[in-house]
């Protein structure tokens, strides 16, 4: 299925400008895909994309949403997702390295109060 737009993906710079994206809890979520357009071809492809709805703990914010399309971070969120446990949590996305090899983590702490 392919998600409505507009996307607003997820997504952390690496290296010197990179560090702990923003601090959100998740109210809700699916799964379905999305266009992308690489830089190198220019030619849009689909996707399988995670959708959370969020709540910045951090700041506000407009997004009321975040797309993933990183497969690693969808692979560490949907332990969470599936069981539920992602109620009571606060999540942040973390960049390690530069393309082709950047890698996401995910923090994972207790909300807390």
């Amino acid at each position: 299925m392919i998600l409505d737009p507009p996307y607003n993906y997820l997504y952390r710079l690496s290296g010197p400008k990179g560090g702990v994206g923003p601090v959100f809890r998740i109210i809700a979520w699916t799964q379905g895909e999305a266009p992308i357009t690489p830089k190198a071809t220019r030619t849009p492809i689909v996707n399988p994309i995670l959708r959370i709805w969020i709540q910045r703990l951090d700041r506000q914010t407009r997004a009321a949403y975040y797309d993933i399309s990183a497969v690693r971070l969808q692979g560490q969120l949907i332990r969470y997702l599936a069981t539920q446990s992602y109620v009571g949590k606060q999540f942040s996305v973390r960049a390690y390295g530069r393309k082709p090899l950047k890698i996401h983590g995910l923090n994972v702490e207790p909300i807390p109060g």
